[in-house]
């Protein structure tokens, strides 16, 4: 995993020396899921496996953003809504975004925002009339940039989620983490 990560390393400074090249947004595939898991600040392939398989079953879209062949951002939405009490009862029929991760080396650079796109247009085109996302309270920079975005709090307050969490290396580690619900209506499509 190692040598896969300084790869990594030397595709991305690459990347960034050799000029602009056609960023596009995709579904995660089978074959990349070492690539994904190798992205600097990452998280473990298991993770990326189990969400390749939620995909498969059509539970959510892992949305990839590439640079050629490196990928350098991602996000999940989930068709069925979030899971988080109290937020789930009151949101049928929303779909729910997590885990809008871009690298390092390529934020702010239009790809979170071309990401949320992409997103957006295609929780319209599956008939979702809202997109619901939990953002951290420790992360203002993300609630601004969700905020510009038109979206607002949903109302819920602020709310300690905990989880386990793997690192890039597989390591467990509990956390815990203040979340505000935002919510942003989006109109049907044409």
């Amino acid at each position: 995993m190692l040598i896969r990560k300084l790869l990594f390393r030397v595709r991305l400074w690459l990347s960034l020396r050799t000029g602009a090249r056609e960023i596009r947004m995709r579904p995660l595939r089978d074959r990349e899921v070492a690539l994904v898991a190798a992205m600097p600040g990452g998280r473990a392939a298991p993770l990326h496996r189990q969400r390749l398989a939620l995909q498969r079953a059509g539970q959510v879209l892992y949305l990839v953003a590439w640079r050629g062949s490196l990928p350098i951002g991602h996000l999940l939405l989930w068709w069925a809504g979030t899971d988080n009490k109290p937020v789930s009862p009151t949101l049928a029929g929303s779909a729910d975004l997590s885990d809008l991760y871009v690298v390092p080396a390529y934020r702010s650079r239009g790809i979170g925002t071309r990401l949320m796109d992409a997103a957006e247009a295609e929780v319209r085109r599956r008939g979702f009339t809202q997109l619901g996302l939990d953002v951290s309270t420790d992360n203002p920079r993300a609630r601004v940039f969700y905020e510009r975005r038109g979206y607002r709090d949903a109302g819920f307050g602020a709310r300690t989620v905990y989880w386990t969490d793997a690192d890039a290396h597989g390591a467990k580690q509990e956390v815990e983490s203040v979340y505000v619900y935002l919510v942003k209506p989006l109109p049907p499509l044409q």
